[in-house]
């Protein structure tokens, strides 16, 4: 923990100080790995995914789409996964009443957006830490993301790869389990070996933090996705033009 030595020398003084510090440090860092570029690419490859008819309303709503990622993004970026397990069931329930009540597109396409972006929340693995040396590296990680973003491919895990079965909650909890490997592989890279913390400039495309990148892009944009098409569907959208969706409904 760092601490900040006082005149009085007293423990209490000592205490406090190295809590403020800590605070002030939970405060001005950001709250997660996304920067504004990385967000629009995950938001693009998850409208690739989408089926076609769900596609078509929100390119054509693009911005409420954007507006919903921002927003959520920006107003629930701090709070802790159950939180947000919880808004992505509220929103699921939601939005099934959006047709009996033949609710505007642009808010459809806001909804989705803010789906996409609880999604994105949710597979951040640097977000919900509060280890002090997650908190030192996630600007640093952040502008690395965005660096990489030309060479960052997003790859779809497949609708059964894990498959969206029961709750979110139950989803999600599978999810996280993964996350601390993630969170493992990118504390190797900032803080190797000899103790002392590097920065991401001395990362290569061949680091676990660039393989980091790519798996929670991924894993990100493959959640937005899922959950889209299952809202879709239970909207009574039209699914029969969804991307890699045939083959599974093949082997079924």
């Amino acid at each position: 923990m760092l601490r900040i030595w006082r005149r009085d020398h007293s423990q209490h003084g000592l205490i406090l100080a190295a809590a403020g510090v800590v605070a002030l440090l939970m405060a001005s860092a950001p709250a997660l790995a996304y920067g504004p570029g990385v967000l629009a690419k995950m938001t693009s490859s998850t409208l690739k995914l989408a089926p076609a008819s769900l596609r078509g309303v929100l390119t054509s709503y693009r911005k409420y789409v954007d507006q919903g990622v921002r927003d959520t993004i920006d107003k629930e970026g701090r709070q802790p996964g159950p939180v947000l397990v919880s808004a992505i069931q509220e929103e699921i329930t939601q939005m099934s009443e959006l047709p009996k009540r033949q609710a505007p597109f642009e808010e459809v396409a806001y909804r989705f957006g803010r789906v996409a972006a609880l999604a994105f929340l949710l597979n951040d693995p640097l977000r919900d830490s509060s280890d002090p040396k997650i908190i030192a590296v996630r600007e640093d990680y952040a502008g690395y993301m965005e660096r990489k973003l030309p060479k960052m491919p997003v790859a779809f895990d497949g609708y059964d790869s894990p498959p969206m079965q029961g709750d979110a909650g139950s989803y999600f909890q599978q999810r996280f389990k993964g996350q601390e490997r993630y969170r493992e592989a990118l504390l190797f890279c900032y803080y190797p070996p000899s103790g002392k913390a590097v920065s991401s400039e001395t990362f290569d495309d061949r680091s676990n933090a660039f393989a980091v990148v790519q798996a929670i892009a991924s894993h990100a944009v493959s959640d937005a996705a899922k959950m889209w098409f299952y809202i879709w569907k239970a909207m009574d959208g039209d699914i029969s033009a969804t991307p890699f969706y045939q083959a599974v409904k093949d082997k079924q």
